[in-house]
């Protein structure tokens, strides 16, 4: 049987390419998002 974790449980502390300093506001399909410089569309969503 599979457990399922939160997002917010699997994501990094720091590091890598994303600058959690850095917020950037989009808008995807009409929708407003919030992501952050270095995050790829798909994980920003």
């Amino acid at each position: 049987m599979f457990r399922f974790q939160s997002r917010q449980q699997q994501r990094l502390d720091d590091g890598g390419q994303i600058n959690r300093l850095a917020p950037i506001n989009f808008t995807f399909d009409g929708k407003k998002f919030i992501g952050f410089d270095g995050d790829t569309l798909a994980s920003a969503l």
